[in-house]
């Protein structure tokens, strides 16, 4: 009888233990989505401080590597100055000297872009063009899965990254990405819709 009473409480114990558990994870797996969206914001941010600090005539006009370097050891100092971590520190991702260089830290990849035309197009080496930071995840698996954009005239923009599905090197977000289809914006919230169908929200802050 002692013995199927331990085994009782045994089973009401182990009951409690997975419901705190089945209660705890998802607040967990909430906070490590905020803390890496966070964090990829972080350095969009830091990012768009360099290209307003660094403007160039064009997004993509060759750099010589010194000034790549350079501009990724103030990049590393800006996000280290913002309490994130060493081992999650941007880094380049693509250096090509005829291009613009993609950095990325552990879960996001980081670019920036010249904003394209209402049609889609994007001219190389108009000066006039303003210039975009794009954040996008590296895959579509938690903890991030956001898509950014964070521009030298004062947008901020992101998206959930829903119907587009931005991922990777290989499905990058083109210059377009945040483009409203029309000049229709959500009175209500100020989210509009690109191209693609995909819905985008103004940052606080923007």
């Amino acid at each position: 009888m002692r013995a199927l009473l331990d085994v009782g409480n045994l089973c009401v114990l182990l009951g409690i233990a997975a419901l705190g558990v089945a209660c705890w994870v998802p607040s967990w797996s909430a906070a490590r989505v905020a803390r890496v969206e966070n964090r990829a914001l972080e350095v969009a941010e830091e990012l768009l401080a360099l290209v307003r600090k660094e403007r160039n005539t064009a997004a993509d006009e060759p750099l010589p590597a010194a000034v790549r370097e350079a501009s990724l050891a103030a990049l590393r100092a800006a996000c280290l100055g913002r309490g994130q971590p060493n081992s999650d520190l941007p880094a380049f991702e693509t250096n090509d000297p005829t291009g613009p260089a993609t950095f990325g830290n552990r879960h996001y990849l980081f670019r920036v872009q010249l904003r394209a035309t209402q049609d889609g197009a994007a001219e190389p080496g108009d000066g006039a063009r303003v210039l975009e930071v794009f954040a996008w995840p590296r895959n579509l698996l938690p903890p991030g899965r956001s898509v950014f954009c964070l521009a030298e005239d004062g947008k901020r923009a992101y998206t959930r990254n829903l119907i587009a599905n931005f991922a990777g090197l290989d499905h990058a977000p083109p210059p377009d990405a945040a483009l409203p289809r029309s000049e229709s914006v959500d009175p209500a919230n100020g989210s509009y819709r690109a191209a693609n169908d995909e819905r985008w929200l103004p940052l606080l802050g923007s």
